[in-house]
């Protein structure tokens, strides 16, 4: 099997006969057609809305994108192809190579994504050593031992993971929470208050909420409830400081006591 035959084409084009004419191609290319959830690359015909398209690539960035337009549209030409492949409805026979370079393009942007972000880590950790594997080893050892739990959480595919100290703190398993939306694991842990009004305040911040709560399972908790990314996923970090409160209430009681002039010692 070649290269070019596991590249996964969606052809996005209302027009039937265009869409044909394009299927020709790229099946005559050796690629694969395939539906939009599973294509590497989508081919975008000239009868999608531009807002459509950016749309598009907004919510699915993680494939090549080719668009076919007209070449008396040299104002879109030369916008269109910052981001995009493109190519001209009158040179189809140009298509095989552009989605080729499509998924060189995504490729690519991935690869300086990642090194972009393993200079971020590498300044989180107050290190100059920005070795991929390196630091990787070194966020790992920090997620097993920290102290905190940590809640990974899309508002539309719900729990995504967490990590051991998370399930100590919530007395459970990671099994019973992955996959649980929003409001379900709310009204499970009654941990964010109705997320419907919370969950907005992250969009207007680019601070962590704090706040406080008693679970039901009688364990208090300081949580830091923080966005990632462009905003669909958010982060929940708890910090179990049940112990600091009980001493904080004996202390408080002893005080008290002396204020009253009655202190009993056992």
């Amino acid at each position: 099997m070649t290269e070019r035959a596991k590249i996964k084409v969606f052809i996005w084009e209302h027009s039937p006969e265009l869409a044909a004419q394009i299927s020709s191609i790229i099946s005559d290319a050796s690629f694969q057609l395939a539906e939009i959830e599973n294509a590497d690359v989508v081919v975008v015909g000239p009868g999608i809305d531009e807002q459509a398209i950016i749309s598009r690539q907004k919510s699915m960035p993680e494939k090549g994108y080719v668009l076919l337009a007209s070449e008396l549209d040299k104002d879109f030409f030369k916008k269109a192809s910052i981001l995009f492949e493109v190519v001209s409805t009158d040179s189809l026979k140009s298509l095989p190579d552009a989605v080729s370079r499509a998924l060189s393009r995504v490729a690519h942007k991935f690869e300086r994504r990642i090194e972009v972000q393993q200079s971020e880590i590498a300044n989180l950790l107050g290190i100059s050593d920005d070795n991929i594997l390196s630091n990787m080893d070194r966020i790992q050892s920090l997620l097993l031992n920290i102290p905190l739990g940590i809640i990974f959480i899309s508002r539309q595919k719900g729990v995504l993971g967490m990590n051991a100290q998370a399930e100590q703190i919530l007395q459970t398993s990671r099994t019973e929470i992955i996959g649980l939306s929003v409001d379900e694991f709310d009204e499970k842990f009654n941990i964010l208050k109705g997320s419907g009004n919370l969950l907005p305040s992250l969009d207007n911040t680019d601070r962590p909420l704090v706040f406080f709560e008693h679970l039901k399972n009688d364990v208090a908790v300081e949580i830091y409830l923080s966005s990632v990314g462009d905003g669909d996923e958010f982060v929940l970090i708890l910090n179990d400081i049940t112990e600091e409160n009980r001493e904080r209430e004996w202390l408080h009681s002893l005080l008290g006591a002396i204020g009253d002039g009655v202190l009993v010692l056992d």
